[in-house]
């Protein structure tokens, strides 16, 4: 006898294939203010194409002296050339009249530079990180270091907290260490003295690392 009864595994199976391929898209960008969606890729070779004309953006890794990519922007039959090298937080865009643009982005602040007498305007700079973010995509934020350096605050003042107590109060430092643990028991003079140094010491370190 046939058993008829449907294969649970299958189906649930064939529901993701199912929907994972409903749910995946072609990547999109922005470009110049104009949509495109990646039409072939190929290792780091890409091509995208506009959705409301027939312009492309081809993207090729090269070796092109110190430059990674090209990019030719391609319209009919014209086509600019551009080639990129670096990083997507620090990258170089040589245009195609030759003109080199730099771009830096260091922690949530971004700068540009370029070679001296060389003349540019909003528009080149707004090139540059377009074609920054096609080639290298956008740059991941740096975490920032307000929490780093609250951390060591925090640490400083215990240390320093600390320092206070062995210095002020050695018998106090004494029963935190070692009496509790004993009964009737009292520091000798070499033991406060030692905790009294230890305390200066303590201090002083936890000052340099409020301070740095």
């Amino acid at each position: 006898m046939i058993d008829r009864k449907p294969h649970f595994t299958l189906i649930i199976a064939a529901i993701l294939m199912l929907g994972a391929g409903c749910s995946s898209e072609d990547p999109a960008i922005t470009f110049d203010g104009e949509v495109y969606s990646l039409a072939t890729a190929e290792g780091d070779d890409r091509v995208f194409r506009a959705s409301g004309g027939d312009t492309q953006l081809r993207v090729v890794s090269v070796e092109e002296e110190s430059w990674d990519y090209a990019v030719y922007i391609e319209n009919g039959t014209t086509a600019e050339e551009y080639y990129l090298s670096g990083s997507a937080r620090n990258y170089a865009v040589k245009f195609p009249d030759g003109r080199t643009l730099t771009r830096r982005h260091q922690d949530s602040s971004t700068s540009g530079s370029s070679e001296p007498g060389i003349q540019t305007s909003f528009a080149d700079w707004n090139r540059v990180d377009d074609l920054g973010e096609l080639v290298y995509g956008a740059p991941e934020p740096q975490p920032s270091s307000d929490s780093a350096s609250g951390l060591r605050f925090a640490a400083g003042l215990l240390l320093i907290g600390g320092g206070l107590v062995s210095v002020i109060n050695p018998h106090l430092a004494f029963f935190l260490q070692l009496g509790w643990k004993m009964k009737d028991s009292e520091p000798s003079d070499a033991f406060l003295g030692v905790t009294r140094a230890f305390g200066v010491i303590t201090i002083v370190i936890g000052m340099v690392v409020v301070l740095s």
